[in-house]
């Protein structure tokens, strides 16, 4: 895996300081940013990160792909 599809691969990260701290960083999977709230395929429950999106890349049928509908 190269150090782009690092940066851009969701992961949880300790705080520095904080012992035993978890903080899901979950960047853009287009462009990196920080910022992407738009997230597919997100599940706590079977651990996998999914795939995020901030607002200047987050596909046209986000919601129909979020909401489970066919294209």
């Amino acid at each position: 895996m190269d150090d782009v599809e690092e940066i851009r691969r969701p992961k949880f990260r300790g705080l520095r300081g904080v012992v035993g701290s978890k903080v899901f960083i979950h960047p853009c999977s287009i462009c990196g940013c920080a910022v992407a709230p738009f997230g597919i395929g997100f599940s706590s429950a079977r651990k996998e990160m999914g795939t995020w999106y901030c607002g200047d890349h987050v596909p046209d049928n986000f919601w129909r792909i979020k909401n489970g509908k066919s294209e």
